[in-house]
């Protein structure tokens, strides 16, 4: 389809194809699940709380009553939760698209750390990502699929500190958020490429 022919509202037939979204319980993560799955798609709905899940889940069924959709749950601020989560798409057919949408959008007041140890704010919207986009390359290259990471205005709005990505001194919420999006587009192009060349 020409790029001038695009248009989000009527996507083309998606039969047969699969797709995984994190954050999908509500925002941009539900409604790209419930365009997704609309258009024929296969959707794997993902997220931290399994009651949320059911919840969204039915509601893109109320919307799209032949959509075909799964919950699967993921906290992507928990390495081992990611780790389990891939695993558990690896063991299925080839994927055709991964949308990285979770994350903590009003962070704590003050700075939290995970069990992991790192920030939470910078685990949950970056670390946590990149470790399942690097845990999905090969089912995402099996099936030519494609990768996008949701990134924010913020990071033209306040400097990023390369030295101290999670705040170890100087925490502010803003600041927090502001460092993971800005993360998330550096840390976004590496595995972008890596399935296209794998491709």
């Amino acid at each position: 389809m020409a790029r001038d022919d695009w248009d989000p509202h009527r996507l083309p037939d998606l039969t047969g194809r699969r797709y995984l979204v994190t954050g999908s319980t509500a925002g941009l993560g539900f409604f790209s699940t419930l365009q997704l799955a609309a258009a024929g798609g296969h959707v794997i709905m993902t997220g931290r709380n399994p009651n949320r899940l059911a919840s969204a889940r039915a509601a893109v069924l109320r919307n799209a009553p032949d959509a075909s959709v799964e919950t699967l749950l993921l906290d992507t601020s928990n390495l081992g939760s990611v780790r389990a989560a891939a695993a558990t798409v690896r063991g299925r057919a080839g994927l055709h698209g991964l949308l990285l949408n979770a994350g903590i959008v009003h962070p704590p007041r003050h700075r939290e750390t995970t069990p992991d140890g790192h920030e939470v704010v910078f685990a949950t919207n970056a670390l946590g990502h990149y470790a399942l986009a690097g845990e999905l390359l090969l089912p995402l290259a099996a099936g030519r699929g494609r990768m996008v990471w949701v990134g924010s205005m913020s990071t033209s709005m306040w400097p990023y500190d390369p030295i101290d990505p999670e705040l170890e001194n100087g925490y502010t919420p803003w600041r927090a958020y502001v460092q993971s999006k800005v993360a998330t587009s550096a840390l976004g192009v590496l595995p972008t490429v890596v399935v296209s060349s794998v491709a």
